[in-house]
């Protein structure tokens, strides 16, 4: 089992369009802890490491995947996390990745 970073947060489900507060695991950076993250927040990264493998990025710019199950369809669908500067600045629908569940 992999582990990954989340952040709770109201979003509209590309899948079904209910909107609610859905569960978004993020699998970047430093996910050693399984941070409790907000918009807003400084991003964790590893010192010393490759962005592959958890580094922080040039200028602490990154767009990282994250993955939701829809609370509501049991759907799931994918997201990009957009952090600038280290700071996760926004979270948006990947409209181009393909869920697993159909």
């Amino acid at each position: 089992m992999g582990t990954y970073n989340e952040i709770y947060l109201e979003m509209e489900c590309p899948r079904c369009k209910q909107v609610g507060k859905q569960y978004i695991q993020l699998h970047f950076g430093d996910t050693r802890y399984l941070t409790e993250l907000n918009i807003g927040d400084k991003y964790p990264w590893i010192e010393r490491k490759s962005v592959q493998n958890g580094g922080r990025p040039e200028n602490g710019d990154f767009e990282g995947e994250g993955y939701v199950e829809c609370k509501n369809c049991k759907k799931d669908f994918f997201v990009k996390a957009i952090v600038r500067s280290d700071i996760l600045k926004e979270i948006q629908v990947d409209k181009e990745k393909k869920p697993y569940i159909e």
